[in-house]
């Protein structure tokens, strides 16, 4: 008697992107035909920055291949078996520990397809879930202003459609090597636009003015990058401007009396979108003085807080959104109650 593999499926989710969130888990629920009962769960991360609605579908493998990785029962044994129109597959084997490859069609990225499970005796019943996404790869060179490789810089892609809009707008990331070198993996079929600095980061060291492939500050001169399922783009080298210029702001936090407040906690947040934080929160020394690393000409606002154990309550003060410049002087945050 044989024990099975049943009635796992493999689905599709980044078929067609949803605008909006960029890493969202697929909850993928399969039945088991013996047992009745819901199997497992598996997440699955997938970039949705494209527009579109979002469709999770099935789809039909070239194969299922499940080879023995021991010699429990004695020589090694290989079985395959095809995924049918619902994405779902089955293959009957016998006890022992296996290893289960899904390879999928053209165009889809080959990671994350391989599991390694072991059934103990002929009545046991495994459900091995796959989600394929779509291997479309965007890659390409950064250089700085001077002509030479631009490393470790964080380069974005964003969807086309997305520029110039508000809100929390996701993209994909990746930083340059050593020879200024970049790549995606696994980008969804849509129009998109590659850059750097396209939007804020938490506690970033150096930051560029927003600039777009080929190396325009112009939005509307920006390239498009066309992916369909599966497709790969390389890009002409992109030359950035001269970093913007880093300065250290500092500041004191204090109580409406003018006295520190040391056991507060104050953080930066984007002046453009106030709900959006680029610097973590630290505490003030005992002074109440405080410093961030903060870059020219980006708009900032300083916000802090205190719980007050002894009256149960929270009080707060904030400061701006100002634009930095060389010429700005310490911070006076002053913490009082919401009136």
């Amino acid at each position: 008697m044989r024990a099975g593999i049943r009635m796992a499926r493999v689905s599709s989710r980044a078929s067609v992107p949803e605008r909006g969130g960029s890493r969202t888990p697929a909850m993928i629920f399969v039945f088991c035909r013996r047992c009745r009962r819901r199997a497992i769960r598996v997440d699955v991360s997938t970039a949705r920055l494209a527009t579109g609605n979002k469709i999770w579908r099935p789809v039909s493998l070239a194969s299922m291949a499940l080879c023995r990785m021991s010699s429990v029962r004695g020589s090694g044994s290989a079985f395959e078996a095809l995924s049918d129109a619902r994405g779902r597959y089955e293959v009957k084997v016998p006890p022992g520990r296996y290893e289960v490859t899904a390879l999928p069609p053209t165009g889809f990225s080959t990671r994350y397809l391989r599991r390694t499970i072991e059934l103990r005796d002929a009545r046991a019943c495994f459900v091995a879930d796959f989600s394929v996404r779509f291997d479309g790869r965007i890659k390409g060179v950064v250089r700085q202003s001077s002509g030479e490789p631009a490393e470790r810089v964080a380069v974005e892609v964003m969807a086309a459609d997305a520029v110039g809009k508000a809100g929390n707008i996701q993209t994909l990331r990746a930083s340059t090597d050593a020879g200024g070198s970049f790549e995606f993996v696994e980008v969804p079929p849509g129009r998109y636009v590659v850059g750097v600095d396209l939007t804020p980061r938490m506690n970033a060291d150096v930051i560029f003015p927003t600039t777009f492939h080929p190396g325009t500050m112009d939005a509307t001169l920006a390239t498009v990058v066309q992916l369909d399922g599966g497709q790969q783009r390389e890009l002409e080298p992109m030359t950035l401007p001269p970093a913007r210029r880093s300065y250290r702001l500092t500041g004191r936090v204090v109580f409406e009396d003018g006295s520190p407040a040391p056991g507060a906690f104050i953080s930066l947040a984007d002046g453009g979108a106030t709900w959006r934080q680029v610097a973590a929160g630290i505490k003030p020394e005992s002074d109440g003085t405080f410093s961030f690393v903060v870059h020219e000409g980006r708009s900032y606002l300083a916000r802090a807080s205190y719980w007050d154990e002894a009256q149960r309550k929270q009080i707060g003060g904030a400061v701006g959104p100002f634009v930095v410049t060389g010429e700005m002087g310490p911070l006076k945050v002053v913490l009082s109650e919401a009136r």
